[in-house]
């Protein structure tokens, strides 16, 4: 149901009457924005349905919540006067051209089988359209063998039903009520009742699949673009695919498996590595987890030509190689490959000793260091003596097994007394987020001397995260015109040259941008704790309040210092159940407009649903963002957004912390 733009005011006034006779207070100008809003939204879509309508009704008013369903109720009502004979006469002439075209009449008994049994061509297609159509709307009914079209009276019944729900034809009513799970896909798509996005949206990835398979025993190529379109939305949106082979054949056909399409694919779902280049392998290798990263890089090394498995080893860094097989090393016939591998494996269980303490994984990564150091040794001592190698240099595989030594080294000391000069050499080849983890594995079973001085090193860690890595605050805004005295140098000199009437100009306050932070803390946030961590370390003077959460909260008061707050991240178990509701209504506090929730989404502990508390508080004029990793919780994101949240994807804490710096300078 579209409803027209000469319809459009009056039914908007009508709704506003109706709910100010029930006690409702709706100002005329929510009434005015609403009409602004639903013009707006035909002009974007080309269509505006009547649950649009009642959202956008809903989202005008300030000062009341009227539900949904309510409000399509009010406008379903409004539009029931208007033309209503007109367009149940137009409908019924519709419903009797169907059935002329099945070769049937009220009354009697159909299936399928006997339609295309008795027609051919473009009759039978014609045919199969109608029976589709009435299916639909619900004029025949039964089950399938034992089918049969209503009565006239009761068809007569149904077109004015129809149109008082403000269709105006067979064909859209058919459409907006044909089946969501799509039972019949077959006999859908051969009538050609293509669905539309917003269809596609509401159905299940398996349906969708399915869908497009009939769409190809029809041989219906359009389909299948618009389902290969949905499916590219959604990959691009970062939700999880649970058939991802089948998935990237079906974008492929289509011409929709773009090289970006295709890492997000496998970076957010376990997508076949033979459907990835080897440009792809070394795009997610360097970009994922080294756990993750590693395990991708050997399944794709098997069916890797030595040339192209050299270069592809050339590109990624060197501590994924623990996870390469013997057959992969074997065919490369590099010895020093076989130490960086050795190497690597030591690197992957100092950081498992560090995670777990457990004496075994220590006594494992010594033993594949002295692997390592035997096979140098050996190299050097052959009867060719070289070092040479096209994959990987010396240099590299030292350094790995100089770090797997110093974690070890560093993890074995925690008992004995404090040495900084420790910290430093197994911190020195990691990365910021290997680096950060690193420390918060060791620093809740440390002694207090060791506690200080990693916090120290963490706070280092972040400052440089901060500066080098371009995470700065940008340029802020100014809230005030009185000139403090100091005059800005550059501004003013431009200001001489070009005889501006005020030459001298004056610096002016800042505006430091202020917000609540939610934390998650619960134990499906244990992967992603580093980043989190990382990202939120960065802001301690824009934070009004701390909120970190599981299935309880703790409320940290800012302002804080850098030191203050890594302590109390670093202290921080990261297990327990989820309730993101609770955590929400302790954020919010007078004076701050702007929360801020790192979480999954995932809330596991029965409370006020999520979305029911983001909509309240959207209408209290809060803004709430949620940054969420790859691994989220879809549905809820999807309600979130719905009631007026935002709703960030950032898989590194890079992303995280240049989308939080985009809200703290936004106003």
């Amino acid at each position: 149901m579209t409803i027209s733009s000469e319809e459009l005011v009056n039914v908007i006034l009508g709704v506003g009457l109706k709910l100010r006779e029930a006690g409702k207070r709706v100002s005329t100008a929510e009434l005015v924005k609403a009409a602004e809003l639903a013009e707006s939204y035909r002009a974007l879509t080309g269509s505006l349905t009547r649950s649009d309508l009642a959202s956008i009704l809903a989202a005008s008013f300030t000062t009341i919540r009227v539900p949904l369903d309510l409000l399509e109720d009010l406008i379903a009502k409004e539009l029931a006067g208007r033309g209503v004979r007109e367009r149940a006469e137009r409908i019924t002439r519709e419903i009797r051209a169907a059935m002329e075209a099945m070769g049937a009449k009220p009354g009697d008994r159909v299936s399928r089988k006997k339609i295309t049994r008795r027609k051919s061509g473009k009759e039978r297609r014609l045919a199969l359209a109608s029976y589709t159509k009435l299916r639909n709307i619900g004029a025949i009914r039964g089950k399938p063998g034992n089918e049969r079209i209503l009565p006239l009276h009761e068809l007569e019944k149904l077109a004015w039903s129809i149109a008082r729900d403000g269709y105006e034809s067979l064909d859209q009513a058919s459409k907006a009520m044909m089946r969501k799970n799509w039972d019949d896909l077959l006999t859908a798509v051969e009538a050609g009742l293509r669905p539309d996005t917003r269809q596609l949206e509401k159905l299940s990835e398996r349906t969708l699949l399915n869908l497009a398979a009939a769409a190809r025993k029809k041989h219906d190529k359009l389909t299948r673009e618009l389902v290969a379109e949905e499916f590219a939305r959604r990959i691009n949106a970062g939700e999880r695919v649970n058939r991802p082979d089948e998935v990237a054949e079906l974008l492929e056909e289509a011409g929709f498996f773009t090289p970006i399409l295709r890492r997000k694919l496998a970076s957010y779902s376990k997508l076949d590595p033979e459907k990835l280049s080897a440009d792809d392998i070394v795009e997610l290798a360097n970009t994922l987890d080294p756990e993750t990263g590693g395990r991708l890089l050997s399944k794709k090394m098997n069916s890797l030509t030595g040339e192209e498995a050299t270069r592809v080893l050339q590109s990624v860094n060197p501590r994924l190689f623990w996870a390469l097989g013997k057959n992969s090393i074997r065919k490369l016939r590099d010895p020093l490959l076989e130490a960086a591998v050795e190497a690597a494996k030591g690197v992957r269980e100092a950081l498992k000793y560090a995670q777990t303490r457990e004496e075994g994984r220590a006594d494992m990564a010594k033993y594949y260091i002295d692997r390592a150091m035997a096979k140098l040794q050996s190299i050097s001592e052959g009867s060719r003596g070289t070092r040479s190698s096209n994959i990987v240099d010396e240099s590299s595989i030292l350094s790995m097994i100089h770090e797997a030594s110093a974690i070890v080294r560093l993890v074995s000391s925690l008992d004995e007394a404090a040495d900084p000069h420790l910290i430093g050499d197994a911190l020195r080849g990691l990365d910021y987020t290997a680096k950060l983890r690193l420390l918060k594995d060791i620093y809740g079973r440390s002694s207090p001397e060791w506690q200080k001085i990693i916090l120290y090193a963490a706070e280092q860690i972040l400052n440089r995260l901060s500066t080098r890595e371009g995470l700065r605050l940008l340029r802020e805004r100014y809230h005030t015109h009185t000139p403090p005295g100091r005059i800005d140098v550059r501004r003013s000199i431009y200001g001489t040259i070009r005889h501006s009437p005020q030459p001298i100009v004056y610096m002016k306050r800042r505006r430091t941008a202020r917000l609540t932070l939610a934390l998650d803390v619960s134990g499906s946030m244990v992967e992603y704790s580093t980043w989190a961590l990382a990202v939120a370390s960065l802001f301690p003077r824009h934070l009004q309040r701390l909120v970190m959460f599981s299935h309880y909260t703790r409320v940290y008061e800012g302002p804080f210092t850098k030191r203050e707050f890594v302590r109390a991240l670093f202290e921080a178990e990261f297990k327990g159940y989820t309730n993101i509701s609770k955590a929400l209504r302790e954020a919010s506090i007078p004076g701050v407009k702007k929360i801020v929730v790192i979480t999954d989404l995932r809330q596991t502990v029965i409370d006020e649903p999520v979305d029911t508390v983001v909509h309240a508080l959207v209408r209290s004029g809060k803004r709430i963002v949620f940054i969420v990793p790859k691994s989220h919780d879809e549905y809820t994101r999807r309600l979130v957004e719905e009631s007026g949240g935002k709703v960030i994807l950032a898989s590194t804490p890079r992303k995280a912390a240049q989308h939080l710096l985009r809200i703290l300078l936004r106003s």
